[in-house]
């Protein structure tokens, strides 16, 4: 296969790399999943989307501040599990 058929994938090495404004391909990119499963993080009523005509869209803060409430809870129980062990 040529290169037009190969995917280029550009890793951000901070936070500070995304754009301000996130679109769901690039929510996709940075959080290593499927479009389409991007696409339904965006319908969620809880997730932070602006809507500028059709389009969704994701302010930087606001995914960054939804990702660290949706996995608070999930880091605890991992930390309570190593101390226990």
């Amino acid at each position: 296969l040529g290169d037009v058929y190969k995917r280029q994938i550009h890793m951000c090495t901070s936070t500070n790399d995304l754009a301000l404004i996130l679109n769901a391909s690039q929510v996709a990119e940075f959080l290593g999943i499927s479009r389409s499963l991007a696409y339904k993080l965006f319908r969620r009523k809880d997730f932070p989307t602006i809507q500028i005509g059709h389009r969704k869209l994701v302010r930087r803060e606001a995914l960054l501040a939804w990702l660290d409430a949706h996995t608070q809870g999930r880091e605890e129980v991992a930390n309570n599990e190593e101390e226990t062990a």
